[in-house]
């Protein structure tokens, strides 16, 4: 395929996938108070069961789809969208769908409709985003987001759950392959994020738990800019540990130390 989109400059046009509450929904919120932004939200959530949706659309900028990224038939409204958005910008496309239900049993077993369930979301969804969003990210230029998880880079330890870890690593890999084929064209960015909350965290600053308004502040901070980094970790007590210190690190000994911490 060719194009003539170029990777970096302002964007025009944001696509969230994953809007309806929790970081997605902190991101439009974001994102909205950049008056120069067109933002489509995408969920599976009726329209009626979002707070914020009404606010949303008042802004005259905000455009809702309500849609199953894991259902084939996803590609064509939002293909039919972006084709009806100006082509003049750039554009910006942040996947942050997932389905994190425990799909591990108290005994360890399986439980494999919950597992088919997490991967239709992260690996058959990722495909349909990808099958929606070419064309126009190849011709027009942007940037494409992947909200991944430390989870990607260690294993869980406290909360085991099997597909929502190696659905993140799959999307690591697939932006890194990505970026091989897409370039010169589309800014590949992934983010790895830590645990964020709904509300700020108490203790001391370095080591509270965002939330997710300052999470998606953070990260806009960043994308929103004519050259995003090509990796982000947030927050920084993850960075340092899950990006510098723990690679090296075998997965056992990680495990045993993270028990150790966390008295689990």
């Amino acid at each position: 395929m060719t194009g003539t989109g170029q990777p970096d400059g302002p964007v025009a046009t944001v696509l969230v996938v994953g809007c309806s509450r929790g970081l997605g929904a902190a991101l439009v919120d974001g994102l909205l108070h950049h008056t120069s932004y067109t933002v489509l939200g995408l969920s599976r959530t009726p329209g009626e069961r979002i707070p914020d949706l009404e606010h949303w659309t008042a802004s005259g900028r905000f455009h809702y789809l309500c849609a199953d990224i894991g259902a084939p038939e996803v590609a064509l409204p939002i293909q039919d969208w972006l084709a009806a958005t100006s082509p003049s910008g750039r554009l910006m496309v942040i996947l942050n769908a997932a389905c994190i239900d425990r799909d591990v049993r108290d005994d360890a077993t399986v439980d494999y409709p919950v597992w088919h369930r997490v991967n239709r979301v992260a690996v058959t969804g990722l495909g349909h985003l990808l099958e929606a969003v070419e064309a126009a990210l190849l011709h027009r230029g942007g940037v494409l987001v992947g909200i991944s998880s430390i989870n990607a880079l260690k294993p869980p330890v406290v909360e085991m759950r099997l597909a929502y870890a190696p659905g993140k690593a799959y999307l690591d890999m697939t932006w890194r392959v990505l970026d091989r084929l897409w370039g010169r064209r589309v800014r590949l960015v992934t983010v790895h994020l830590g645990r964020i909350e709904g509300s700020p965290g108490g203790g001391p600053a370095v080591l509270r738990k965002p939330s997710y308004a300052q999470a998606a502040a953070w990260l806009l901070d960043r994308l929103l800019t004519d050259h995003p980094p090509r990796e982000l970790t947030y927050p920084l007590p993850y960075r340092i540990f899950y990006r510098w210190l723990l690679p090296a690190v075998p997965d056992r000994l990680y495990c045993w130390l993270i028990q150790r911490l966390l008295r689990v």
